[in-house]
């Protein structure tokens, strides 16, 4: 029987070699600070479904904001964020000339006291452990890599095998209930990769219902999880499945709307579904929302047509 891990080899090695320069400055930094940093999740995942991608995520056993500062500064970094509460750190450079998102979170574990808030973090500096808080199993590998790009999987919930059956699971069936905006997740890689969302995931996502989860989330974290694929060709789709799901009426009772026929550039999209919410709420919906000016702007000019 052929090894997963052999079948996925040579398209990891590919696209380690085609980011050798930024991952071996990774490493010569880390070893600089004492941390050890892995790539993990959606860029792993990407790659082995040959889904051309501009991010690169990295777990870290050990702290992120020196790291990630000394990168910055040696790769030219721009747009950098720093959250030190969950110890996560970004930013943009720009490499062959594409933009690239360096993501880095120091490895930890999360527990959700109340379903749908943000979770209580303790760092535990373990990737094995972190990879435990993901979302669903296919996000949930990462790879050890050296300076010479040898580099080996680490798979504790069979990632791996889900990535080859092309199944979205969960880890857990409280997963949608600690944290709704994975529906919303899980719906996006389902329509970008043609992945079987498992069912395990749609009765995860009835016990948030349930349980009233969906009130306790804020909703610009929505509005983060749409605009992320408001920039896809497939957000039609994406907002037909939430609403034969019942998830858009979950989020806001007012988003009780027609899903068809969204277009123009992502803002666009996002004013058009605000404005398929009946007129006395769509104030309510971009305030819940949190949408930017420039969206409110396109709203406003919008409703006078």
């Amino acid at each position: 029987m052929i090894e997963k891990s052999t079948i996925f080899e040579d398209k990891i090695k590919s696209s380690l070699e085609k980011h050798r320069k930024i991952l071996t400055e990774i490493l010569k930094v880390s070893d600089k600070f004492g941390v050890r940093t892995y790539l993990v999740g959606g860029f792993i995942r990407d790659v082995v479904l040959e889904i051309e991608t501009a991010d690169i995520d990295l777990v870290v056993e050990g702290d992120t904001y020196e790291l990630s500062q000394e990168l910055r500064r040696i790769l030219r970094g721009k747009n950098y964020k720093y959250i030190e509460n969950f110890g996560t750190a970004s930013f943009d450079i720009e490499f062959y000339g594409k933009v690239y998102r360096i993501d880095f979170a120091r490895a930890r574990r999360e527990e959700y006291p109340i379903p749908g808030e943000h979770p209580k973090v303790s760092f535990v500096d373990d990737v094995r452990v972190d990879l435990l808080r993901r979302d669903f199993s296919i996000n949930a590998i990462a790879i050890e890599f050296d300076q010479n790009l040898n580099f080996k999987f680490i798979d504790v919930v069979g990632g791996l095998d889900d990535l080859m059956a092309k199944k979205i699971k969960i880890l857990h069936k409280m997963s949608i209930a600690d944290d709704p905006t994975r529906i919303l997740r899980g719906v996006r890689i389902s329509l970008k990769t043609g992945f079987e969302i498992d069912q395990g995931v749609i009765e995860s996502l009835e016990i948030a219902k349930k349980i009233g989860a969906f009130k306790n989330v804020h909703g610009s974290r929505f509005f983060s999880e749409m605009k992320i694929t408001a920039k896809e060709d497939f957000f039609d789709k994406f907002i037909e499945k939430l609403k034969e799901l019942n998830v858009l009426i979950s989020i806001h009772p007012a988003l009780d709307i027609n899903v068809y026929n969204f277009s123009g550039d992502w803002q666009d999209k996002i004013a058009e579904l605000i404005l398929r919410v009946s007129p006395e709420s769509r104030y309510e919906i971009a305030s819940f929302f949190g949408v930017p000016k420039s969206i409110s702007k396109r709203l406003e000019k919008l409703s006078r047509v």
